[in-house]
């Protein structure tokens, strides 16, 4: 169907048309859609100058243009296919001619991921034009995928400025109850795989966030040189250190507790498992929690005073250990080893370990459907995810609180909501005078 053909089928005269007699040729590419498809149908010449004009301004019209409607939209998609053959036909005898309109088409093209509808810019260009806050835009997880071309089209220097902002709101909006420390969520966030933080940090800065609880500092340095966190912790140091056997078995008290906000947060997916899936994900959580643990103590107070909490943890736990949790704990080790030698797997620290212990429990393959497989897997990383945040803060509190550290400058300290949350769960009145949290950035304010 050529132009003409097209237009009769589209172009009604139910509204006004805009006159075209007054335009010039430099007007062209200011042309509203109803006033280019009145010059086509108008039966005027047109030159090679003019076609080109009209190929910019629909190509605006069909992919650029926050303004268009839906139907404006794709009847300049179609429009700008139709000129473009003509286009080409008219400019064949002419090879540098058409080469050079083939080259400028297929910039337009290729701007389109990155400026056009459906990028991250034009969303955000939309936003601001409705008057919305357009971080929410930025922050949306299906906003993630999109990020590349967002970053090309805006520039590095500008991103530079972007990102500390989209990061610090990224942190807020996806921290649950109980969750404070800004390092943590932003690690877990990148454990899981958020489609945001996964695509918003490169990979380096993704490893060492995953590697957080052998290496808080490492992990911290990225929030740090994004102005999100100060250069200086405000928070109790975690010497001098106690003695192996007694940390071994506090750590035990807490080990087998999963009575926590994300097992209420996920209780209808929990309760939709069979008895012994639900039994399993309960009974990892305990040797994930010693390999968390054992990196963190390793972190602070070096590898000899880890493995001796360890063995403390093990001897205690001797009976379950024996019976089972020895087998987990191989599996998480083995997933984790193998996500750090090759990270390229782009289910993150926790898809990994998630998807190396689903095989520990169904070690025949066929023995569970796809579709169940899947929201196993799925609901296996948001229970080892959430559970990760929660353990991490809560060794660190307790080393802190335990050390009987002398009261920090607490003078200007005030108690946010989310810290109050924390100190109903781990905390004491004791403990408020005696501990500050770490690297809070204001979440629960």
């Amino acid at each position: 169907m050529g132009l003409g053909n097209f237009l009769k089928s589209k172009f009604t005269q139910k509204k006004a048309i805009e006159p075209i007699t007054a335009l010039q040729s430099f007007d062209y590419e200011s042309m509203s859609l109803r006033q280019i498809m009145e010059y086509f149908s108008s039966g005027q010449s047109m030159t090679a100058d003019i076609g080109i004009s009209l190929t910019r301004r629909l190509f605006e019209l069909a992919y650029f243009d926050i303004n268009s409607s839906n139907e404006e939209q794709d009847i300049a998609k179609e429009l700008l296919e139709k000129l473009i053959k003509e286009m080409e036909n008219g400019l064949a005898n002419s090879a540098e001619s058409l080469q050079s309109y083939r080259k400028a088409n297929e910039f337009m093209y290729k701007s389109i991921p990155r400026m056009g509808r459906g990028s991250l810019a034009w969303k955000v260009e939309l936003a601001i034009a409705k008057g919305d806050d357009s971080l929410n835009v930025l922050i949306d997880p299906s906003s993630g995928p999109l990020y590349p071309d967002y970053i090309e089209s805006i520039g590095e220097e500008n991103w530079k400025k972007q990102k500390p902002g989209i990061l610090k709101a990224l942190i807020r909006d996806r921290k649950r109850n109980g969750e404070s420390n800004a390092t943590i969520i932003l690690a877990s966030l990148v454990c899981a795989t958020d489609p945001v933080a996964w695509n918003i940090l490169s990979p380096t800065e993704r490893i060492n966030l995953m590697s957080v609880s052998k290496d808080y500092y490492k992990a911290r340095a990225i929030l740090v040189n994004n102005g999100i966190l100060p250069t200086q912790q405000n928070a109790l140091s975690f010497e001098p250190r106690r003695d192996s056997d007694f940390m071994g078995a506090y750590l035990i008290q807490g080990l087998n507790d999963v009575n926590v906000d994300w097992r209420s947060a996920l209780s209808d997916d929990l309760n939709k498992l069979s008895s012994e899936q639900q039994d399993f994900i309960f009974i990892s959580i305990t040797p994930l929690r010693i390999k968390l643990t054992i990196g963190m103590l390793q972190d602070i107070y070096g590898e000899e005073y880890a493995e001796a909490v360890k063995n403390k943890c093990i001897s205690m736990l001797k009976t379950s250990w024996d019976m089972g949790l020895t087998g987990i704990y191989s599996r998480i080790e083995e997933a984790e080893t193998r996500y750090f030698a090759e990270h390229s797997d782009d289910h993150g620290l926790d898809g990994t370990i998630a998807a190396g212990l689903l095989a520990y429990l169904y070690p025949n393959p066929n023995e569970l459907d796809d579709d169940t497989k899947m929201s196993l897997w799925n609901l296996m990383i948001k229970v080892f995810n959430a559970d990760r945040i929660h353990w991490m803060q809560f060794v660190r509190f307790l080393i802190r609180s335990e050390v009987n550290q002398v009261q920090a400058n607490s003078e200007n300290f005030e108690l946010t909501e989310t810290e109050a949350e924390i100190f109903g769960t781990y905390g004491s009145d004791v403990l408020k005078k005696t501990t500050i949290y770490e690297d809070t950035i204001g979440i629960g304010a």
